[in-house]
């Protein structure tokens, strides 16, 4: 009898327990829940591992937006410098690529990309020769400036019009690896026109050649206020190297059309470089409707200039003669300036 009442007391002793813990578990529950304010939610405080995901030969870091915020932030481990950050932006291609040495291989894993990516479509993740690369694609043309800042680089996007106000774009044609003439009177109208504070695109940063309709949807998106394109040209006839000019004289605005800037352009550039004129061509009416000529799509002012060459021999000497392209991109960048000047003074 005395067993019975003991085994039955250990049996409402272990339930009475049960009960208890039940309650004790409902009330820390109900606390965490209801009685404590739950913390503001921040994008740079989310979890410390994430999924990269596999797109045919692409991986993508997952992106969470937070609109209100002003910049898209990309943290960095404190081993990253000023030195150690590359980034380049390939407006043409809407894309944004970022080089950063210092990385573990898996530290965007652990440590997300976070703030305003509203301007981003998706971001490319790569590791490569102990360097991170991201690529960032946006769904616009934008600007973009850098602060480097608490172990993070801090990115804000703004639109070229917003940005600059003056702006011309520059079309390289085709070019080879070390043989890019193009590039280089490019790069040298940059830096003349930099206390202008002229932005000067160009339609390509290597020997890949973007199609004539990306470059047009560029020139027309950014709104630029004149177009330069400057292209290599290969003759059967040594007697006809030299510099030839190529505009459609349809487009016509007041003041600086075409015709009005190239013949600004010849001026400047047959002063500058001493070099004779060979060709003049205006696009006859039936060219002007094809999607061929570049001058026919765009619709700002804009002007061919051709370097026409003969054989690789001539490239090399092009090459070598610094002053002939300094003094070029000295004739294109008087140009630009008095295009300014005239358009300014109306």
């Amino acid at each position: 009898m005395q067993e019975q009442l003991m085994k039955k007391a250990a049996v409402y002793w272990a339930l009475f327990f049960l009960i208890a813990m039940s309650l004790m578990s409902f009330m820390i529950i109900k606390r965490d829940t209801f009685g404590m304010e739950e913390p503001k939610h921040t994008d740079d405080t989310e979890e410390v591992q994430q999924t990269f995901t596999q797109v045919n030969n692409s991986v993508i870091v997952p992106l969470k937006n937070n609109p209100t915020n002003q910049y898209f932030c990309i943290p960095v481990s404190v081993d990253v410098t000023e030195e150690g950050f590359f980034v380049e932006n390939n407006y043409l291609e809407r894309k944004l690529i970022i080089e950063i040495d210092g990385l573990e291989v898996d530290f965007y894993q652990k440590n997300q990309l976070y703030g305003n990516s509203s301007n981003i479509s998706k971001v490319e993740y790569g590791y490569q020769y102990n360097k991170t690369y991201l690529t960032l694609t946006m769904n616009d043309y934008f600007e973009c400036d850098v602060l480097f800042k608490n172990k993070c680089l801090f990115l804000k996007f703004t639109s070229p019009q917003e940005k600059y106000k003056k702006r011309i774009m520059i079309d390289l044609g085709t070019g080879k690896k070390n043989e890019d003439i193009p590039i280089q009177v490019a790069n040298q109208i940059r830096d003349l026109l930099e206390d202008d504070k002229v932005k000067v695109y160009s339609s390509r940063l290597d020997e890949i050649t973007p199609g004539n309709e990306s470059v047009s949807a560029f020139t027309k998106a950014v709104n630029a206020d004149m177009m330069i394109l400057i292209h290599m040209n290969r003759v059967e006839n040594p007697e006809e190297t030299g510099i030839a000019f190529e505009y459609n004289p349809e487009y016509f605005i007041p003041f600086l059309g075409n015709t009005e800037l190239t013949e600004l352009l010849i001026e400047n550039v047959k002063k500058a470089t001493g070099k004779k004129i060979i060709n003049i061509t205006a696009l006859v009416p039936d060219q002007t409707g094809t999607d061929e000529n570049l001058l026919a799509m765009v619709t700002c002012p804009a002007t061919l200039i051709q370097i026409n060459y003969y054989d690789s021999e001539d490239i090399e000497q092009i090459m070598e003669d610094t002053s002939y392209l300094n003094n070029l991109a000295q004739g294109i960048a008087d140009t630009v300036q008095t295009g300014y000047s005239i358009l300014g003074a109306q």
